[in-house]
């Protein structure tokens, strides 16, 4: 889109990304319309070649599209609380993710990209935010003398748990279900463990997490020992149970609130903790060692599993990444126990990699949102100079966000240099050939 905007002199405003997830139209207003495009420009010669351009571009464009299962809460939560995350992801894959509106209760998400390769990619994206929020059910066993509480004071304990907690909950008969973010379900429930008329009954309480298929062995451990050993400790039930293709749950049951407790926090200590970074693939054999090695002493050191991806594993065309896209090639991972050692294994890494090509660090630059549009126009051939000369790339925000922060990414030894010549860019007018 920059670059349209840029080689016809225009400004392309899109749509909100999720128009119509928040149903919310305030009085006497109007929503827009939300495949509405709208391109302003000097002189309609203008508009028009840049409106031809994006009509290019939507016939030359091919959608692949996959629909996911994800607890219909969950999506709400994710709606409310980590939308700004699933448009990150999106911008990062070039994908669409679908939601359908709040409170629909629609247990499905399409999510749709110009290839499959990012559609898997994001997906996966989003079902790591989905094990960000938890599922929990307290049920009393003896009868529940719910008549004594009356209905108001019900609601207003309900009320305030939810209020310091940020949790959401429902009660149906004698059980209280709680959903929300894991520390807003872990508090409701430690606020719930002081309620006399909950805690004097008896009750048992279950707890659903949610983790990636891939990560089952690292939790349950050799033949389930990891589980086997906290279930007895703990004198918890802990049941892996299928979800979906990309996901499956991790059920915690327990007699009472302080077991289920401490088999939860037993069971997150063994979840995996990971750090994922960029190294030039011409490093990577470096780093390994003569058969693996100088990575296994790494390892070993420090109870970290190191995986290193090049191009080719990543599914890029002809084995080379995007210029522009420093993807993530090297995963660090450990029991969450352990993850303070995984920032000193990925500096340790970095140790080996030259200054020119260390760690991608960002900057945040102010420049005027109306003076972004002069060097998008004006200077894009300096600019790009300047990401090739440092190893670099500046992010200007889109159209539509008005915002006056520029970002600048690079190597964290060359990203002052950058900075530098870039405000000196920004703050000087256009060359006369460039006026023309």
């Amino acid at each position: 889109m920059q670059h349209i905007e840029s080689s016809t002199g225009t400004a392309i405003y899109f749509p909100p990304l999720h128009p119509s997830v928040l149903s919310y139209v305030p009085r006497g207003a109007q929503r827009r319309k939300d495949d509405e495009i709208i391109i302003s420009g000097k002189d309609p010669q203008s508009i028009m070649a840049a409106k031809q351009a994006i009509a290019s571009l939507v016939h030359n464009c091919k959608a692949f599209m996959k629909e996911v299962q994800i607890t219909p809460t969950k999506i709400d939560a994710i709606i409310l609380e980590r939308l700004s995350k699933v448009q990150q992801i999106m911008e990062q894959y070039g994908s669409y993710v679908c939601l359908p509106r709040v409170g629909r209760q629609e247990g499905y998400v399409r999510v749709q990209a110009t290839d499959v390769l990012n559609v898997e990619r994001t997906i996966r994206e989003l079902m790591s935010l989905a094990s960000q929020f938890y599922h929990a059910e307290w049920r009393v066993i003896t009868p529940f003398e719910k008549a004594r509480l009356e209905q108001k004071h019900l609601d207003t304990m309900l009320a305030d748990i939810c209020h310091s907690s940020g949790a959401e909950m429902l009660v149906q008969d004698d059980r209280f279900y709680v959903y929300g973010s894991d520390d807003a379900v872990k508090h409701a429930l430690h606020t719930m463990s002081g309620v006399r008329y909950l805690t004097n009954a008896h009750h048992t309480l279950r707890v659903k997490l949610e983790l990636a298929n891939e990560h089952k062995e690292f939790v349950s451990g050799k033949k389930n020992g990891k589980i086997n050993k906290i279930m007895s400790h703990a004198n918890v039930q802990i049941v892996f149970d299928g979800f979906n293709d990309y996901n499956f749950y991790i059920d915690v049951r327990g007699p009472s609130y302080d077991a289920t407790k401490n088999g939860l926090e037993l069971v997150e200590a063994e979840m995996p903790a990971a750090i994922s970074f960029h190294v030039p693939d011409q490093y990577h054999k470096r780093i390994i060692g003569i058969g693996g090695q100088h990575i296994q002493r790494i390892m070993k050191k420090y109870s970290v599993f190191v995986k290193f991806s090049n191009a080719m594993d990543r599914g890029s065309l002809n084995g080379r990444d995007d210029e522009d896209l420093k993807v993530d090639n090297v995963i660090c991972r450990t029991p969450a126990r352990n993850a303070v050692n995984l920032e000193l294994v990925k500096n340790e890494i970095m140790d080996l990699v030259d200054k020119t090509h260390a760690e991608f660090v960002s900057e945040k630059v102010r420049v005027d949102r109306m003076f972004q549009r002069e060097l998008i126009s004006k200077r894009k051939r300096e600019i790009e100079d300047l990401e090739k000369k440092w190893n670099c790339k500046v992010q200007f925000p889109g159209t539509e966000q008005a915002s006056d922060v520029v970002i600048i990414s690079g190597p964290e030894y060359q990203l002052p240099g950058a900075v530098d010549e870039f405000l000196v860019y920004s703050s000087l007018p256009p060359t006369n050939e460039q006026r023309h």
